[in-house]
């Protein structure tokens, strides 16, 4: 792959690991306001915080299809125009499938909610559901709440979200994105340095 296309694919995981970033610089003013006194903000920020924890995962899974696509659906032709590239840039920057990048269950949980909703209509013991709670999970209480019926809950004090019993670790993604930028962004100077040299000294 020359430089070209390389600065390329890598200004679109930059963009995609930013924004993802910028959701959570917004998950974390929705809860200074709910922190606050803040009333008249105070009642749109628990909502807003959702909002961005799904545009976060969306952000990250877009940044993740670059390195894993999903080529299930794709014909010959292009699934192996994209293993190819997919391997060329995991090599790039030294990833494997132990990156919290390669997980797509998190965006997964939002993507295909309306599922899991038919299912918990189906099998809920007792139709009791949360949604967007805030706070440990052990905060809610009582007999009649199962695991799954928890369908989002954010513990800002472990940073977890959780999803119809499952975890997800939102510091550890964060912390992963934020070193991967890093080596995205170093990968481009480096590209750029071959282009055009090295920059000129004040």
């Amino acid at each position: 792959m020359d430089d070209h296309l390389v600065d390329l694919y890598l200004m679109e995981i930059e963009q995609h690991l930013v924004d993802s970033l910028d959701c959570i610089a917004r998950v974390n003013q929705c809860l200074q306001i709910l922190h606050s006194s803040d009333r008249k903000n105070g009642a749109n920020a628990n909502s807003e915080l959702f909002r961005e924890l799904h545009a976060f995962a969306n952000h990250a899974a877009s940044a993740s299809r670059v390195f894993w696509p999903g080529v299930g659906s794709m014909k010959k032709e292009s699934r192996e125009r994209a293993e190819k590239r997919a391997i060329f840039l995991r090599a790039l920057l030294d990833l494997d499938e132990t990156h919290e990048l390669a997980k797509r269950t998190l965006r997964n949980s939002f993507e295909h909610y309306d599922e899991a909703l038919d299912d918990w209509a189906e099998n809920s013991r007792n139709r009791n559901i949360v949604i967007q709670f805030i706070g440990p999970p052990s905060a809610i209480g009582g007999d009649g709440i199962d695991a799954s019926d928890i369908f989002t809950c954010y513990n800002p004090q472990e940073k977890i979200f959780y999803f119809r019993g499952q975890q997800f670790d939102i510091q550890k993604i964060v912390t992963a994105i934020n070193a991967l930028l890093t080596s995205v962004q170093n990968e481009r100077a480096n590209v750029h340095k071959r282009a055009y040299g090295e920059p000129l000294k004040p």
